[in-house]
Formats: structure tokens, C-alpha cells, sequence
């Protein structure tokens, strides 16, 4: 197993989210949260793909708050770019501004996924 984090400052500097992705052998644990605190772990999401369908299958394991879109979504996104099973929790609040700010840590979780060992 492998420790990846990385950090993302918004675009209006009011919030710094911090990414700890765990990559295992054809699975990974991605959580994102704010920087610095520790907040609860949030909700957990799993998403994998199956032989049966060209999208992966999803699910909420852990349910914090009722609108976890934004874990399950992710979940779902890198299991289908990677081919991996994923589970996510997020822990960022649930704000339209902070759209980009997942994104971009997303983005940097499925570089780390694809790169060559």
C-alpha cells in the first residue's frame, strides 16, 4: 500500500482541503477534508466496476449527512476512468464554491492512479 496527500487552496482562499489517498493492488481509499482540522470522517462511498455493465456499480457504506453526491460521484468517476475499486469519504462542506476545489483534487488523485509504477 501507497500514501499519496496533496493540498488545494479555493480561489478565494477562505478554505485549504488536504487529499490522503491510500492506493492498494486494483483498489484505493481517497478522503478529502479540510486542512489542518480533523473533521469526521463524512460519508463513505464505494463504486467498482463489474462484467455486467460499462459503469460501475455504487453504494453508500456510511451515511454522515443526507447529500454525499459529491463522495458517491467521485467514486463512481475514478472507478470508471481507472478500472479500480474506489472508496471516498468527503468531508468539505457541501458549497457550489467549493466545486473547483474537489475537482482539482480529483483530478490529482486519478494522475496519481494512472501513473506508471
Amino acid at each position: 500500500m501507497q500514501l499519496y496527500t496533496a493540498t488545494e487552496r479555493s480561489t478565494e482562499g477562505d478554505l485549504v482541503a488536504s487529499m490522503h489517498l491510500l492506493v492498494g493492488d486494483g483498489c484505493c481509499f481517497i478522503w478529502i477534508g479540510e486542512a489542518g482540522n480533523a473533521p469526521p470522517m463524512g460519508s463513505l462511498c464505494v463504486a467498482t466496476m463489474t462484467p455486467y455493465d460499462n459503469l460501475p456499480v455504487s453504494s453508500t457504506l456510511l451515511r454522515d449527512a443526507p447529500d454525499n453526491d459529491q463522495c458517491q460521484s467521485m467514486a463512481h468517476r475514478l472507478a470508471k476512468r481507472t478500472g479500480q475499486q474506489v472508496f471516498s469519504s468527503c468531508s468539505l462542506p457541501a458549497s457550489p464554491a467549493h466545486l473547483p476545489l474537489l475537482a482539482a483534487l480529483e483530478k490529482r488523485a486519478y494522475e496519481v492512479l494512472t501513473e506508471p509504477n
